[in-house]
């Protein structure tokens, strides 16, 4: 079923609404669909195949109420990362929103799920540059420690230097000045600093 959503996503609108349509189970019966890999892979792939009305829908009318639980849910937060990559602009300015104003991307990176503030960055490498300077503001608040102000070490040191690194990537892809926030943030590490990044994987990738 999945492998024929993609498909249909790609080739064929009416087939793709026709099997959306009566393979989407109702919103109570998706808590079940998490428990299980099948299940979740399935419901990944189900919003894949939705259109942007649908998807809005979707959120709205499941999502938006449990943000905060499936942020930081084993198999949930795969479907938000999935969700945010495929979002419309004006879904994801509501999700941004809502996330920072429950403080999710904090929650996510310290508790062991930064796989979806990678996701949320890469997301955001589509908005406008004034737009993506307020991003790295909230992730600077989000996955830095106190007293730390310089994103790329809290990135490329932290606890999760993989996905760190996989968000250093998306920002460099963003706009100008907001890709320059990293690059200063970059060129004002130590040289030890810059050596022990780049002998990383993740780190040298970035360079």
């Amino acid at each position: 079923l999945g492998l024929l959503l993609v498909i249909s996503k790609i080739q064929r609108d009416d087939v793709r609404q026709l099997i959306v349509e009566h393979i989407k189970p109702e919103n109570s019966e998706l808590k079940e669909f998490l428990k299980s890999g099948p299940g979740s892979f399935l419901l990944e792939r189900i919003i894949f195949a939705m259109d942007e009305a649908e998807l809005k829908s979707f959120y709205d009318t499941w999502i938006r109420g449990r943000l905060e639980e499936l942020f930081m849910h084993d198999k949930g937060n795969f479907l938000l990362q999935r969700m945010l990559v495929l979002s419309s602009e004006s879904l994801f300015e509501s999700a941004i929103t809502q996330i920072n104003a429950l403080g999710l991307l904090r929650r996510a990176w310290f508790g062991g799920k930064a796989g979806i503030v990678a996701r949320f960055t890469e997301r955001a490498a589509q908005l406008v540059e004034e737009k993506q300077i307020l991003i790295i503001q909230n992730l600077k608040s989000a996955i830095s420690n106190e007293g730390e102000d310089n994103l790329a070490r809290s990135l490329l040191n932290g606890q999760d230097a993989y996905q760190g690194g996989l968000i250093c990537q998306s920002i460099v892809g963003f706009h100008g000045r907001a890709r320059k926030l990293l690059i200063d943030d970059i060129t004002s590490l130590t040289s030890d600093e810059l050596s022990q990044i780049f002998d990383t994987p993740p780190g040298s990738f970035l360079f």
